[in-house]
C-alpha cells in the first residue's frame, strides 16, 4: 500500500481534483491551508510580502498502479503549467498499515 503527499498553490485545486476523480480515487484527505515554500515559484506564506497558500491532499492508496497514475498526470499537469507557481509536488511512500475499517 502507498501513501501520494500533493502540495499544490490553492489555484490548481480543480486540477487537481480531476485527476484524482479521474483515476478513481474515494479516499483521501484534504488540508486546506498549508504554508509552503517549494524549490520553484512564489513562497506562499499567506502574508503581505508573499500572499496567498498551498493545500495538502493525502490519498492511501491500496492499488499501487493507480497511484502511478495520478502521479503520472501530475508530471502531464506539470509539462504544461503555464508558471512556476502552478507546479505540481507529490512524493509517494510505502504505508506499513492503515486502519479503515
Amino acid at each position: 500500500m502507498k501513501m501520494l503527499y500533493i502540495n499544490f498553490n490553492i489555484s490548481t485545486l480543480p486540477a487537481i481534483m480531476k485527476i484524482i476523480n479521474d483515476n478513481g480515487i474515494h479516499d483521501y484527505q484534504i488540508v486546506d491551508k498549508a504554508l509552503s515554500i517549494n524549490r520553484k515559484g512564489d513562497p506562499r506564506l499567506d502574508n503581505a510580502v508573499w500572499p496567498g497558500y498551498n493545500s495538502l491532499i493525502f490519498i492511501p492508496c491500496k492499488n499501487n498502479e493507480k497511484a502511478d497514475l495520478v502521479l503520472k498526470n501530475i508530471k502531464l499537469h506539470n509539462k504544461n503549467a503555464f508558471t512556476d507557481d502552478e507546479i505540481i509536488t507529490a512524493c509517494k511512500w510505502d504505508i506499513e498499515e492503515y486502519i479503515y475499517e
